[in-house]
Order: C-alpha cells, then structure tokens, then sequence
C-alpha cells in the first residue's frame, strides 16, 4: 500500500456471533489506510454513529465570559510629554519635531550622541501630541513615532536614531 491506498469493507452483522448490541438492521464500515489510520460507521436502524482516529482531536471550548483585551488606547489619552535619547554619531546635530505640521514648543533642538530632549505638548492646544509626532534630523533621516496610543508606545522603543527614556500619558 501507498500513503494514497485505501482498504473499505462494508457488511451487514446480526445473527449468532454477531457484535453486541447490534441487529440484523445493522451495517459496519470500516476504512483502513496506510500508516494505521482506521475510521469506523456503524449504521442502526438509520441513525449513524462514527469514530474516527484520522481526525485530530476536537478543542474543548470553554464556557463563560469572554474576556476582552483592553487596547492600548483604553489606557491613555494621549501622549503629554514625551523624552527621547539620540543614539546616532557623535556629531551634533539639530532636530526638528512636529506633530500635524506644527512645531512643538522648543523645537528644534541640537542634540549630540546619548544627549535626551524633552518634547512637551502641553503648551499645544489639545495639550497632547497627535497622533503622528515628526522627528527630523535636519539634513538627514526622519521617524513617524505613532503618539496617539492606539498603538502601544512603551519607555525603551527605539524609532531610527531616536530612543524613548520618558513618557506622561494623558488619561
């Protein structure tokens, strides 16, 4: 036999010698394929009742309430102030950071290697980052830094050359 064989023998059992629990009514099939795999229908007075140990086993599924996870967004509304480390070249550079097209208070800022600025928003009419904050290298590479908390934003996320050591979350 190849994995693709399949072996079917379908008969009627009753009478003397015949398997407990069963009538003349009463029909077995029984499937044999390569590797072991055996499935069995037994038919009584047309009701069917099948085993199979082809199948893999079902999942119990577990009654009760369903938990929800909380998004991020549940737990903050809105990033306040946000401190980030420049981990690139030791060169100073200036850094521009906007959020929705507008300069936030302070910017830009001359940062060098490991220095950490501070974005504070509170001085911003919504008092919070939108929720896409622009930080720009000026003559070099920028980062979206997602700031609305619908995404997670965690102390130690790394965007680019930007590194995230402080964070006040709005409630």
């Amino acid at each position: 036999m190849t994995g693709d064989d399949t072996i079917t023998a379908t008969g009627t059992v009753g009478g003397s010698g015949s398997v407990p629990g069963t009538d003349q009514n009463s029909s077995v099939t029984k499937t044999w394929k390569d590797g072991g795999c055996t499935s069995t229908n037994m038919k009584k007075k047309g009701k069917t009742k099948a085993a199979n140990n082809c199948d893999p086993p079902k999942k119990k599924k577990k009654k009760g309430k369903k938990s929800k996870k909380k998004k991020n967004s549940d737990k903050c509304g809105g990033v306040a102030v946000m401190m980030l480390t420049y981990l690139g070249d030791g060169t100073n550079r200036v850094v521009m950071v906007t959020t929705k097209g507008t300069a936030v208070p302070g910017s830009p800022f001359t940062v060098s290697k490991n220095s950490t600025f501070t974005i504070d928003a509170t001085g911003l009419s919504k008092g919070k980052l939108e929720s896409s904050t622009i930080v720009s290298i000026m003559s070099g590479d920028s980062v979206d830094i997602h700031t609305s908390c619908s995404k997670p934003i965690n102390l130690g996320d790394i965007h680019g050359d930007f590194k995230i050591t402080g964070l006040t979350l709005l409630p």
